[in-house]
């Protein structure tokens, strides 16, 4: 949900990833970022399983881009703290055909350290502290370019990552992707939404996260699919609630309020509008 060359969104006074990870159950948080999660989950009680889907959807997207088109390589972008033992959940190199190879990007060296330290054993994975709003320098870093080849179709993964970034920063992050990476690369994304739940709960909730965290760009369905044409995106399917499955896939989405908060979800070719977009 998440550069040591930029300052994060906002600058905050709490690091996203460690809100976020209290938000999931994780473990790498301290009481302070525990106690705004806290807050949140009395006004929207549903986030944190919103949260732990969005997580869960990224994944399936990820085993649904590596079984179906057979992608090899994968960039995970405000990958956030790695699975611990604590969460039912999974990294995206545990979920790809294994071998594939997978760069997890980060704003927060912390999260990245810890991201090393999970992975340092495995050749085909690295972890880089950079900035997503900056495309060039992320996708020219050394690290980054020991497991990902440009000139191949990239899998781009950006779970929980859209609504931290106002129009202009994401339609020109999504631009740079579809200009930089190699025709056929495709795109997983998530951002949260205030659709479906109360507007006086989604009011509190946001103010209080942009009071102790950073900016929080909520989008309906309807404004997250202008920003999708306006940056160039080919969808690949209709707009997702994180919970539901993707076409074909065989996991099961169980134990979901499907009445509580949601993040919206899409998969999208990345297209640069050279190559026949409407912008």
């Amino acid at each position: 949900m998440s550069g040591a060359a930029f300052m994060p969104f906002g600058s905050p006074m709490y690091a996203p990833s460690r809100v976020y990870n209290a938000l999931i159950g994780g473990r790498e948080h301290y009481g302070r970022e525990q106690k705004v999660a806290q807050g949140l989950l009395e006004f929207l009680p549903g986030l944190g399983k919103a949260m732990q889907e969005s997580r869960r959807f990224i994944l399936r997207a990820a085993a649904y881009f590596s079984d179906r088109d057979g992608l090899r390589q994968f960039i995970d972008l405000g990958c956030g703290y790695p699975a611990d033992d604590s969460l039912d959940d999974q990294n995206v190199h545990e979920v790809v055909t294994p071998g594939a190879r997978v760069a997890y990007v980060d704003f927060d060296p912390t999260v990245i350290s810890h991201m090393v330290r999970a992975t340092q054993f495995q050749p085909e994975v690295t972890a880089v502290v950079a900035d997503v709003r900056d495309v060039g320098p992320l996708l020219s870093h050394p690290k980054l370019l020991t497991v990902i080849d440009l000139d191949q179709e990239v899998g781009v993964l950006a779970g929980g990552l859209l609504h931290h970034l106002d129009d202009e920063a994401a339609e020109h992050m999504l631009r740079d992707l579809g200009r930089k990476l190699a025709p056929g690369s495709v795109i997983a994304l998530t951002c949260a939404t205030g659709d479906g739940a109360p507007e006086a709960s989604v009011a509190k909730a946001q103010d209080l996260y942009e009071r102790h965290v950073g900016p929080m760009h909520l989008r309906s369905g309807k404004h997250l699919r202008a920003l999708m044409e306006d940056s160039g995106l080919l969808p690949l399917t209709g707009l997702h609630r994180t919970y539901e499955l993707l076409p074909g896939h065989p996991d099961d989405v169980v134990n979901v309020d499907k009445t509580g908060p949601h993040l919206w979800a899409v998969l999208a070719e990345l297209r640069s509008p050279s190559k026949g977009s409407s912008v």
